[in-house]
């Protein structure tokens, strides 16, 4: 993880009412089966470096990502936000 996505804060979707929409971001691993948990923690950790390059400070993690045993590549999808 990027120092600066290390300062984006994954918070929930009432937390988010407070904040401005920036925009949706992603993030994906190609380590999928066994190694599916890493995969998706790698796949958090490219959502909070896009919300990051792109002046977010909170992103919301989508609930229909999570990490997949039979697939070709984790993905997660995030809205992200910033202070008023």
């Amino acid at each position: 993880m990027s120092e600066r996505a290390s300062r984006v804060q994954i918070i929930n979707q009432e937390q988010a009412n407070q904040y401005q929409f920036v925009a949706n971001v992603t993030g994906s691993s190609t380590l999928t089966g066994v190694a599916r948990h890493t995969g998706y923690q790698n796949a958090i950790n490219e959502v909070l470096d896009n919300a990051a390059e792109i002046g977010a400070q909170y992103v919301v993690i989508d609930p229909s990502s999570a990490a997949s045993y039979w697939t070709t590549s984790e993905v997660v999808r995030a809205t992200a936000y910033k202070n008023k």
